[in-house]
């Protein structure tokens, strides 16, 4: 469903492409598409009483898989048949970096 209409960056349905920061995702990390059954799974794992101490305060990334922009890319191209054409670039703005600004200038302002 993501992949259908393009939250990933790909568009199969409009055959068009946005990389995000170059499609290596920032520097070779990789985004993490999910499914609704992995998620599911995931969620009873962590509230399992077995892994509860483990995950507790813990942030946790939950994904099925784990890609680039442009291996997504080739292998939708592949498995579908489509050709998306000329691939448009994005940029992310740093929101790590605005938030950690905008926190130091507060902690400042008292």
């Amino acid at each position: 469903m993501t992949i259908k209409f393009g939250a990933l960056g790909l568009n199969p349905m409009t055959k068009k492409v946005v990389f995000h920061n170059g499609g290596h995702n920032g520097g070779g990390t990789e985004i993490g598409p999910s499914t609704l059954a992995d998620i599911a799974d995931a969620i009873v794992r962590i509230l399992d009483p077995a892994n509860f101490t483990d995950t507790a305060n813990q942030a946790v990334y939950i994904y099925s898989a784990a890609v680039t922009e442009r291996k997504l890319k080739a292998m939708v191209s592949k498995i579908l048949g489509v050709d998306f054409g000329s691939v448009e670039d994005g940029s992310i703005p740093d929101v790590n970096g605005e938030l950690m600004e905008k926190a130091k200038g507060q902690l400042a302002a008292g």
